[in-house]
């Protein structure tokens, strides 16, 4: 008998600045409003079918997938072994008042370090900085992908379904919620991921800046424009709130 999509499993890969907290039935995520003008950044959601584009509206949730409370506490995982990917855990000053989006969704069984970058973050409220390496990103891991709608409690009429279309021997459903910049900056030092820290901190009321521990970004002889929607990875470190 074949596996119905809706029974597989569901990784969601979720990079850019972003604010996350854990409840006993939920995940809340909050990205913030980056409007500096040299550091413009698209935001979206999809698969490799179809994607929308966040910010039409601020508050957004994701119903399914399954189970819509997780029974277990959820596990997480911090590759490489060898020098693991450390999250950013930190006190907020106050939950966002002011924030670009909110998106709630279920808790899900797994989270797990991605895209980590070697750095070393500074701030009032945090112990002496030293180099980690961070990530920048999660994937969240569902037992059951179900069938996702992406839904916003600002507007009732809004209900996007996210479309999947995957071979008969698929093992597992994909889909991305991410931040990425237009331009790709000449200067490797990533200057757009510090900015993008900095206002990720003070969504939350924390002063935060960023130190990369080296370059590692190709250089281009000209800043580069993609012109169909995010490309590549912002490099700013997210935030786990405790």
């Amino acid at each position: 008998m074949a596996v119905k999509f809706s029974d597989l499993p569901l990784a969601i890969t979720m990079i850019g600045p972003m604010a996350f907290k854990q409840t006993d039935a939920i995940l809340e995520v909050w990205m913030p409003v980056l409007d500096d003008a040299h550091f413009e950044h698209q935001a979206g959601i999809g698969t490799d079918v179809s994607s929308f584009v966040l910010g039409n509206l601020r508050e957004y949730s994701l119903l399914a997938p399954n189970p819509q409370t997780f029974p277990g506490a959820t596990s997480a995982f911090n590759p490489p072994a060898s020098n693991p990917s450390v999250p950013l855990a930190v006190q907020p000053g106050h939950l966002p008042q002011s924030f670009f989006v909110h998106l709630t969704l279920p808790r899900p069984k797994s989270m797990v370090s991605v895209s980590s970058v070697p750095c070393k973050i500074h701030g009032a409220s945090l112990p002496t900085a030293t180099f980690l390496n961070r990530p920048t990103g999660f994937r969240l891991l569902y037992e059951k992908a179900g069938a996702p709608v992406l839904t916003s409690s600002e507007d009732p009429r809004f209900n996007f379904p996210v479309p999947f279309d995957p071979s008969p021997d698929e093992k597992q459903l994909e889909m991305f919620i991410s931040y990425a910049p237009f331009v790709i900056e000449t200067d490797r030092g990533h200057p757009e991921a510090k900015s993008d820290l900095a206002k990720l901190g003070l969504m939350v009321g924390l002063d935060l800046s960023l130190e990369f521990e080296g370059e590692f970004q190709v250089r281009f002889a000209q800043p580069f424009t993609p012109f169909n929607g995010p490309l590549q990875n912002c490099k700013s470190v997210n935030l786990m709130l405790i």
